[in-house]
């Protein structure tokens, strides 16, 4: 007999490319919609893994110059622009260390 893990791993595993709802994809190969929400929740990559940051730019919009001060917390090195917002940072580093859930 297969284990729940194993059997709810499966039954999402074609959800992500199915273009649909969770609620319709549940609906349409008859799986209980709650359950399917605990399962995808719990079989989701650990918060340690899912955390990455990436570069936006926006167009058109004036860059903040470097105020030249930079963070390091742990291996990851944050720099401030001259209008970094001190709560944001704040937070920032908090994640980043681990106090923060």
């Amino acid at each position: 007999m297969k284990h729940p893990v194993n059997i709810w791993r499966e039954a999402l595993s074609e959800f992500p490319d199915s273009g649909l709802s969770l609620r319709k994809f549940c609906r349409e190969r008859h799986l209980n919609y709650a359950r399917a929400l605990y399962w995808r929740r719990r079989l989701a990559p650990s918060k340690d893994n899912a955390l990455t940051f990436s570069l936006v730019q926006l167009p058109n919009t004036e860059q903040p110059s470097d105020s030249g001060i930079a963070v390091e917390c742990g291996k990851h090195l944050v720099r401030l622009s001259s209008r970094f917002d001190e709560s944001v940072l704040l937070r920032v580093v908090a994640l980043l260390s681990g106090q923060e859930s």
